[in-house]
């Protein structure tokens, strides 16, 4: 009998060291970062940068579409003027010129680049050049030069992208955007009217992030981030004091909290994950 109890407390033991051993699944959702690229170069940061930002547009979109659809089917006839319903569209990012950066690489020539924008410049004169880890593109005309230019570095894991106009009685940035990995798990992201401050689990499900969108005013050049990304933290995100906000919204502890204008005065609408987690499921 001694035997048999002792036989199965080993079976037991075995049994709890195999569980043990087995990592518990991870559950893939549409609001997790899967990016597995850690080249480096500025086609795979690109890449990651893409990444982040659909997580964060995908995190917003899919909570406040969710509660909006659930607004107007308990208010078919008057949902608009619930005052959780939301107006705005998220849509943040929206780089001028960024798109034609997709090409920029090591290995893109001035005959591949004549190749690949000569629609764009409709005629203009193509110019390319790659130093080091700046790439440039300039579409040249009697006048008006449009510059694009990106400076990558492989150690940060960061970018910094220009478009600037130049013009006989000088030159302006005409937009720019920053992207820089603050830690293993952590980036920030900044353009004229945006930032976010945006935080990852070991996972890669989104554990914390704070967006601001600018009314009025806008975030300076001059303040990027790409030089000094280890003093960016959460309050930077509206730490703008000439700047006036339309929009900042927090995703903390799974809530989201919604603050915007767009009715006229700025208003609170708080979401909390768990009660839409279904709609992330892919």
């Amino acid at each position: 009998m001694k035997r048999c109890f002792a036989i199965i407390i080993l079976l037991c033991i075995f049994f709890m060291a195999g569980c043990a051993d087995k990592k518990p699944a991870i559950i893939v959702t549409s609001n997790m970062l899967i990016y597995d690229n850690e080249e480096k170069s500025f086609p795979a940061l690109r890449g990651r940068y893409e990444a982040v930002k659909e997580v964060i547009k995908t995190e917003v979109n899919t909570l406040e579409g969710a509660q909006n659809r659930k607004i107007v089917f308990e208010n078919p006839d008057d949902y608009f003027l619930n005052e959780d319903y939301i107006l705005s569209t998220f849509d943040p990012f929206n780089i001028d010129g960024f798109t034609l950066t997709e090409h920029f690489s090591e290995s893109l020539d001035q005959s591949m680049a004549e190749t690949y924008y000569s629609d764009f410049a409709a005629g203009k004169t193509i110019q390319y050049t790659a130093e080091g880890d700046t790439y440039c593109l300039k579409i040249v005309s009697e006048g008006l030069n449009d510059v694009y230019t990106v400076e990558y570095s492989k150690g940060s894991d960061s970018f910094t992208y220009r478009h600037i106009t130049v013009t006989s009685s000088g030159e302006a940035v005409s937009d720019f955007l920053d992207f820089c990995r603050l830690s293993e798990n952590v980036y920030a992201i900044q353009s004229a009217v945006n930032r976010c401050y945006i935080q990852f689990d070991s996972e890669g499900h989104i554990d914390y992030f704070r967006f601001s969108e600018i009314k009025d005013g806008e975030n300076s050049v001059e303040d990027s981030i790409f030089d000094t990304p280890s003093v960016i933290g959460k309050n930077w995100v509206t730490n703008n004091k000439s700047a006036t906000y339309s929009g900042i919204i927090e995703f903390k502890d799974k809530v989201l909290v919604h603050s915007d204008s767009s009715t006229g005065t700025l208003k609170e609408i708080t979401i909390n994950e768990e009660d839409y987690a279904s709609e992330f499921y892919i």
